[in-house]
C-alpha cells in the first residue's frame, strides 16, 4: 500500500492520508480490506488477482450489511466505496464500478447533510471520491439528470480540487515532481473535460448519437466543471506563463489542451463533425494551437516530456484534422485558400 513503486503517485498519497487519520494498520476493517484489495489488483494478476477479489468481496460484504442501517455508515466507509470503485475502474470494468460510483456519492450526500457535521478527512478527500464517482456516472449513463436522485446533481468546485490536491501533494513523498496545488487540480479538471468531449464527438462520429443535446448526462457534467469561476480565473492568471522549469512545461501543455477543449467543443455543437471541423472557428482554434506549439514547444526531455508529451501530440494532432479534412467531391480541404491565407499571415507557422 505504502510502496514508492507501486501505486500512482495520487493513490499513494491518498492512502497516507488514510493511515494518518485510521492509523497505519487502518482501524476499519472494511476500508482496510478496500485498499488491500486496490493495492492487489496493481500487482500481477497471476499470483494477487485472487487475494485482490478475496479482499474486495469482504469489503463489498461489510459496505452491504451497514447500508441496511444507513445511520451507522461513517467517513471510512466513503472511501472503501471509493477504493473499491477505483479497483474496478483500474480493471476496465466500468459497469460494476459505476454501481460503486452511485454508492460512493450516496453515501456522501448523506454523510454531508447529517446535522452531527464531518470529520476533516472527509471535508478535504471527500471532494476528491465524488468528482470521480460524478465523472463514472456521467459517462456511464447518458440520461437526463433531472431524471437522477438528486445527489448526482452536487457539483464539486475547482477551489475543493485545489485543496485536496494541496493535501495530497503534502503527502506524496520526495521521489515524485510535483506542481503546485492549482496546476494539479488544472491538469485533473482539462483532463476529465477533455475526456468527455472526446466520448462525446466519437458517439457522433460512430452515430449513436445524432446530436448534441443539453440533457445528455456528459453535457451537462462538461458545462458544469468547464464553466466554474475558479477554473477560468486559474486559466485566465497562467496564461500569460513563461516558466522554464517543470511547471512552466506543464502549464505550457495545459493551455495547449484548453484550446484543444475549445476546438471539440465547436466540433459537437456542429450539425455534424466534418462541419465542426471545416467552420471558421474550428480554423481560429486549430491556428492557436499551431502557433502556440511553434513559440512554445515541450522540452525534448525531463519530466514533462516524460509525463505529457503523448497528450501534446494529441491535442496539436486534433487541430491537424482541421486542415486535413478534404472535400469528398473535389478530393482537396475545404476554403483551402482562406486556410492558408490564415497561415501564411503568421511568419513561419506554414512551415510549422
Amino acid at each position: 500500500m505504502y510502496a514508492e513503486e507501486r501505486a500512482g503517485p495520487l493513490a499513494r498519497s491518498l492512502i497516507r492520508q488514510f493511515a494518518i487519520t485510521y492509523g497505519t494498520g487502518i482501524r476499519s476493517t472494511c476500508l482496510r480490506s478496500a485498499i488491500l484489495a486496490y493495492a492487489a489488483v496493481l500487482l500481477p494478476p497471476s499470483q494477487f488477482g485472487e487475494i485482490s477479489d478475496r479482499h474486495a468481496s469482504t469489503a463489498s460484504n461489510m459496505l452491504m450489511l451497514k447500508l441496511q442501517n444507513p445511520q451507522s455508515l461513517d467517513d471510512s466507509d466513503a472511501f472503501a466505496a471509493s477504493m473499491l470503485m477505483w479497483r474496478l475502474w483500474v480493471r476496465n470494468l466500468k459497469d460494476v464500478a459505476l454501481v460503486h460510483a452511485k454508492g460512493v456519492m450516496g453515501i456522501l450526500d448523506l454523510l454531508w447533510t447529517r446535522n452531527d457535521g464531518f470529520s476533516d478527512i472527509l471535508d478535504v478527500f471527500g471532494p476528491l471520491a465524488y468528482s470521480d464517482a460524478k465523472f463514472y456516472v456521467s459517462m456511464s449513463e447518458h440520461s437526463d439528470f433531472s431524471d437522477q436522485p438528486r445527489e448526482t446533481q452536487r457539483r464539486i468546485t475547482f477551489k475543493q480540487r485545489v485543496k485536496y490536491h494541496r493535501e495530497i501533494i503534502s503527502s506524496g513523498g520526495p521521489a515524485i515532481v510535483w506542481c503546485s496545488s492549482v496546476v494539479q487540480a488544472l491538469a485533473d479538471t482539462l483532463w476529465d473535460i477533455q475526456r468527455v468531449l472526446l466520448e462525446l464527438a466519437l458517439d457522433i462520429a460512430n452515430g449513436g448519437w445524432e446530436r448534441y443535446s443539453e440533457s445528455d448526462s456528459r453535457v451537462q457534467y462538461l458545462w458544469s466543471e468547464y464553466n466554474d469561476v475558479g477554473l477560468q480565473q486559474t486559466i485566465l492568471t497562467l496564461a500569460n506563463s513563461t516558466g522554464n522549469d517543470f511547471e512552466g512545461e506543464v502549464t505550457t501543455y495545459l493551455l495547449q489542451q484548453r484550446l484543444s477543449i475549445q476546438l471539440l467543443i465547436t466540433v459537437i455543437k456542429s450539425a455534424s463533425i466534418l462541419k465542426g471541423l471545416r467552420s471558421f472557428e474550428a480554423i481560429h482554434h486549430a491556428k492557436e494551437q499551431f502557433l502556440r506549439a511553434k513559440s512554445r514547444p515541450l522540452q525534448r526531455d525531463g519530466e514533462a516530456f516524460q509525463i505529457y508529451t503523448w497528450a501534446f501530440v494529441l491535442c496539436v494532432g486534433l487541430a491537424g484534422l482541421v486542415f486535413g479534412i478534404e472535400d469528398e467531391s473535389e478530393g482537396k480541404s475545404p476554403a483551402s485558400e482562406s486556410r492558408l491565407t490564415i497561415l501564411k499571415r503568421d511568419n513561419g507557422c506554414q512551415k510549422n
